[in-house]
């Protein structure tokens, strides 16, 4: 199975078992958290003819923890 196909599983199976999606798929992938929050808002602008975009957070926090690891 692919890592896309492996991703999707993990992330469907944490969903119906009302478990995190996002622990999940960062148990699959190996990675850290890095930030815990909400996107708020979408900034877009035009720079030189190309369409930019970026997230704007709220209520967010640092965290660089690993997956799993306790707070």
């Amino acid at each position: 199975m692919t890592l896309a196909g492996r991703l999707g599983t993990v992330v469907r199976e944490a969903r119906v078992a009302h478990g995190d999606p996002v622990a999940a798929a960062g148990a699959t992938l190996d990675g850290i958290l890095l930030l815990t929050g909400k996107v708020a808002d979408v900034i877009r602008r035009t720079e030189g003819g190309l369409a930019l975009a970026g997230p704007r957070y709220f209520g967010y926090e640092v965290d660089y923890l690993p997956f799993g690891s306790a707070a």
